[in-house]
């Protein structure tokens, strides 16, 4: 037995409730059985109960062990005080306030269905090497199950990506326009070298590049100067010349960056990270105002316009980089789902404006579900996997759930361990 499954059988109420007695013997009704607590304190509070004919209100507090008391510490602990009934798995004594006073004690061992043991035994203890923990039950689960887990999970790491932003945002001095484009430099360097093009993000003040928002050349070259990939192999005499002007206009000697901060191992061409900079270069110059981008664009479609006039922009400059590449399409979708999306969920969330952060939302079930292995994996228990929203709670629940083997925190674990009907196999 462990705490969190005692935690969880209480919050579900999954033990025999008929003819509740305390261990000393005094008639015991459970009127709110409260709310769960993960912060410090007792774990549920606000709940209300009746002894004999006395109703009691305040919190509940769950162990294993009744002795877990004293070794807690609760008892010299004030914001124990209030606890109105210690429920326990075994009952070795009986505890009391550092008043003196007697808590009340329910003991659960004998209460429990051996049945809810074993599943949870089978959901945590064995080893199931790329599968699902829960796979032999899913396929008794049904459907709205599925979504409803893969939607919470995909508004935590919406809400998660929006911590990041604001991070960003209180490191840039609350500007959220330098903001803005950190985020989405940090989103063009992909997995491999989100650190470096924010780090890029960072060193180059937003404002330098408005400055030179009419001419792509100077663009390309106040990305390629900054970022200290400024090459004869890679960038033309013409924009070398031109990175040597900005380099004195804008004293860039005392905040460039050196060409060893980026990464070229194990990347596909298409995705070295000059090839993603002068991508970048003709976001910026083609849109002189992110925030527009990250904050205004209502629709995906409107979103696939923006980029395909930005792959324009790269094919018809395509003679002077010869190696730029335009961005493909699962990029895009990247790049939105990434930067796009968690920007504009985050400004929302900062302004209590919950129009656009639901414009977020939406936007994420406009957008074709991602193929990885981690889909693959949920797609063999016919989870819905249509949208970038199904997909994006595909990955954060497998990180943050599946992988760390928190069924009891699931909404279908939940399931499967109410539902009397599921056997272990």
């Amino acid at each position: 037995m462990k705490e969190d499954l005692l935690q969880h059988i209480w919050q579900y109420q999954l033990f025999d409730k008929q003819n509740l007695q305390t261990t000393d013997g005094h008639t015991l009704n459970i009127i709110r059985l409260g709310i769960w607590n993960r912060e410090s304190g007792p774990d549920f509070l606000q709940a209300q109960i009746k002894i004999d004919d006395m109703v009691w209100f305040g919190s509940i507090e769950i162990h294993i062990h009744a002795s877990d008391w004293k070794q807690h510490k609760h008892h010299l602990n004030p914001a124990f005080d209030n606890v109105i009934l210690h429920v326990v798995w075994e009952h070795p004594k009986t505890n009391l306030h550092h008043d003196g006073t007697k808590i009340p004690t329910l003991a659960l061992k004998d209460r429990v269905d051996n049945l809810l043991l074993k599943k949870y035994d089978h959901l945590l203890h064995h080893d199931y090497s790329n599968q699902l923990a829960c796979a032999s039950y899913l396929t008794s689960i049904p459907s709205i199950h599925k979504f409803s887990v893969l939607e919470k999970a995909a508004l935590k790491r919406l809400e998660r990506k929006s911590a990041e932003v604001k991070l960003f945002w209180g490191n840039q001095q609350k500007d959220w326009q330098q903001t803005a484009f950190q985020w989405i430099c940090r989103a063009y360097g992909f997995k491999v070298n989100a650190e470096a093009f924010a780090t890029l993000g960072t060193r180059l003040p937003y404002q330098y590049l408005q400055a030179e928002r009419d001419n792509f050349e100077n663009i390309v070259a106040l990305l390629f100067e900054v970022s200290g990939l400024i090459d004869t192999r890679l960038c033309s005499k013409k924009v070398i010349n031109t990175a040597q002007h900005l380099r004195q206009k804008y004293a860039i000697d005392s905040y460039a960056m050196q060409k060893h901060e980026f990464r070229w191992s194990r990347l596909r061409p298409p995705n070295f990270p000059e090839v993603r900079l002068i991508q970048l270069a003709a976001l910026l110059y083609k849109h002189a105002n992110l925030m527009d981008i990250l904050l205004h664009l209502q629709s995906f479609k409107s979103m696939l316009t923006l980029f395909d006039k930005t792959n324009d922009i790269i094919v018809s400059y395509n003679h002077e980089f010869p190696k730029a590449k335009v961005l493909g399409k699962e990029s895009i979708y990247t790049i939105i789902i990434n930067a796009i999306i968690p920007f504009r969920y985050a400004y929302g969330m900062h302004n209590a404006d919950e129009q656009m952060k639901d414009q977020a939302v939406n936007l994420l079930q406009e957008i074709p579900g991602e193929r990885n292995r981690f889909t693959k994996i949920f797609s063999q228990y016919n989870f819905p996997l249509s949208t970038a929203l199904e997909s994006q709670g595909v990955l954060e629940q497998y990180r943050f759930a599946c992988q760390e083997k928190r069924c009891l925190e699931c909404h279908i674990g939940a399931a499967i361990m109410k539902n009397r009907d599921l056997l272990v196999n």
